[in-house]
């Protein structure tokens, strides 16, 4: 059993999976963005600001670091609010339901401010 929590991004956490979703079965599958570990810890400071359009968090199962799932292109605007993204990094993680588990969570917690509709993306 999978004990599943959401922890804080961090510099350190974005170069861990900076790294490790140049793995070519990730790299296929999921876009991304920033093509250097400083570019994506650019990107994850833009999060922290309060106008960031979007949230991230880690996946922890068990107390391991297994991926991130972030909301983002977040406008309560626009349909859909947001786009629902995660990524389990960790091969040995899939396929044991980490990453519904996340997505449950972090959609709870976006709950403070909500969306009427989110569309996912997802790699694991």
């Amino acid at each position: 059993m999978n004990n599943i929590v959401l922890g804080d991004r961090t510099e350190e956490t974005v170069r861990i999976y900076f790294e490790q979703a140049q793995k070519p079965a990730i790299k296929n599958t999921l876009p991304q963005k920033a093509t250097t570990v400083e570019e994506a810890i650019a990107e994850y400071h833009k999060t922290l600001l309060p106008t960031a359009t979007s949230y991230g968090k880690t996946i922890l199962a068990d107390g391991k670091y297994v991926g991130d799932i972030w909301c983002y292109c977040i406008d309560k605007t626009d349909m859909p609010n947001a786009m629902l993204s995660y990524c389990v990094f960790d091969d040995s993680s899939w396929n044991k339901g980490i990453a519904t588990d996340a997505s449950s969570i972090i959609l709870e917690v976006k709950a403070e401010k909500p969306l009427h509709l989110c569309t996912a993306f997802e790699a694991s």
